[in-house]
């Protein structure tokens, strides 16, 4: 899913006139995906397999 952003994004910037600020604004959010969103992955997996074990936990407790 963030690999088809990065295309999206990209394509989109490919589309626009080098240096405008629109071009360089959607340079700036790729940048921010890729240091933001990509260097935290692996912390953003742990948290949803740990939702997914509460959830489970959860269901188990209340089926008593």
């Amino acid at each position: 899913m963030i690999a088809v952003g990065f295309q999206i994004l990209t394509g989109v910037q490919s589309g626009l006139t080098t240096d405008s600020e629109a071009y360089n604004a959607t340079g700036t959010v790729i940048s921010a995906i890729d240091s933001n969103i990509v260097d935290n992955i692996g912390l953003i997996a742990l948290i949803a397999v740990m939702s997914v074990v509460l959830f489970l936990v959860a269901g188990f407790a209340t089926r008593r």
